[in-house]
């Protein structure tokens, strides 16, 4: 793993330390016979599972999570999950979704916000937990790559990476942006470009957590701000860690679109269920 953009608060000794050591056990990692758990914590012996780029970084307890997860039918437009019934009934649409329809929105995410994704997510976000950001890059790339949806359709093939942006002041209050460490390792696994600077965050708003999803729309609105022509982008691929009532995304959407932006790929690890 690459360490992040910004060095943590901590001595400089102490931190290329961590550095060397880190890189010193991934150089022996291909010969061991067993690893520790990226998300648990446990060591496991290496085993293999057909098509699952995370069993190198998974026990099999946790490997079974993501299978069960994956299972999950969703809203092709905003991740929502899908119960028995308009799944019966062949829609692929929410029914917030289906009254407004947009074939130029599509929505990706791995799980629901539940455990134990939702403990991996607040690792990565208030526990510098950088070493869970490949593990969960692995995750989105496969997730993109066993859907039907964008395999059969050139537009959805190579798209732009945009993290979704953090305010200045929560960037010098956290030190990183976990949605561009994950839009970074996910373009690496996809081959797609990545691009911090045409969205931004223009102004430190009250946290979401908490509010509704009528008070994230008012929290967020007129914060994001596109600074750079975004024709030239392609297919944006807007990148966040959690869509827990899609304000946030929904504020970026309106923002990209309002700029000329056409087709948006929205990815998440994880979705909150209604």
């Amino acid at each position: 793993m690459k360490p992040p953009n910004r060095m943590p608060a901590t001595k400089h000794r102490l931190y290329r330390f961590w550095l060397s050591a880190r890189h010193a056990f991934e150089q022996a990692d291909p010969w061991l016979p067993w690893r520790v758990c990226t998300a648990c914590e446990q060591p496991f012996r290496r085993h293999a599972t057909a098509g699952h780029a995370l069993c190198a970084w998974l026990c099999t307890s946790c490997t079974k999570h993501v299978a069960i997860a994956q299972r999950t039918v969703r809203c092709v437009q905003c991740a929502l999950p899908l119960g028995p019934r308009p799944q019966a009934f062949g829609w692929t649409r929410c029914r917030h979704c289906k009254a407004n329809p947009d074939p130029d929105l599509q929505a990706l995410v791995c799980s629901d916000y539940s455990p134990p994704a939702d403990d991996w997510i607040q690792t990565m976000k208030y526990r510098k937990g950088w070493g869970m950001v490949p593990m969960l890059a692995d995750w989105l790339a496969d997730q993109w790559r066993q859907d039907h949806r964008f395999a059969q359709n050139r537009d959805w093939t190579s798209c732009t990476l945009l993290p979704v942006p953090s305010s200045p002041g929560r960037l010098r209050q956290r030190g990183y942006n976990q949605a561009a460490l994950l839009a970074k390792a996910l373009g690496q696994r996809l081959n797609w470009r990545l691009n911090t600077d045409t969205l931004h965050k223009t102004e430190d708003t009250q946290s979401q957590a908490g509010l509704d999803k009528a008070g994230r729309l008012q929290n967020l609105q007129h914060v994001f701000r596109v600074v750079k022509p975004v024709q030239r982008l392609g297919t944006i691929a807007l990148v966040d860690d959690v869509i827990t009532t899609g304000a946030t995304t929904a504020a970026c959407v309106h923002a990209l679109r309002r700029a000329g932006a056409q087709r948006i790929l929205v990815m998440a690890i994880c979705r909150t269920p209604e």
